[in-house]
Order: C-alpha cells, then sequence, then structure tokens
C-alpha cells in the first residue's frame, strides 16, 4: 500500500496542506450531514479540502446513500 505524503501543494495559491483528520459537512435540498474523522489534506490558509484516494469515493458513496434516505 502506498504511503500518503504528510503534505501537498494547494490547488489555490501557493500555501501548503496538511494530511489531518476532519470534518466534512455536506448540505442538499433542506438537508444537511457531517462526516466525521475524515483523512484529508486541509490548507490552513484558505481552508480548501482535499480527500486522497479511495477515501474520496467511499465518502461520496456515504454522503449519497443519506441524502436519498
Amino acid at each position: 500500500m502506498k504511503t500518503m505524503s504528510p503534505t501537498r501543494p494547494c490547488p489555490n495559491g501557493a500555501h501548503t496542506m496538511e494530511l489531518k483528520t476532519t470534518r466534512l459537512h455536506f448540505k442538499r435540498n433542506g438537508f444537511s450531514a457531517t462526516v466525521k474523522d475524515v483523512t484529508a489534506y486541509v490548507c490552513p490558509q484558505c481552508g480548501a479540502t482535499l480527500i486522497p484516494g479511495p477515501g474520496a469515493e467511499q465518502v461520496s458513496d456515504t454522503v449519497e446513500r443519506l441524502f436519498q434516505t
């Protein structure tokens, strides 16, 4: 399994994103959901969040299921 780098460049500027555990908030059609304990790159300057690899698909699938119920 490939090890993730602890940092990466932020796509929004010349800042460095850090790999952290965070919460992601989603809103759709008057409903909201929070997914806790997501490993993601977070930019401390602009707040941009990127979920690396298969984690992105897992979060997306989970949120889609929540909003379908």
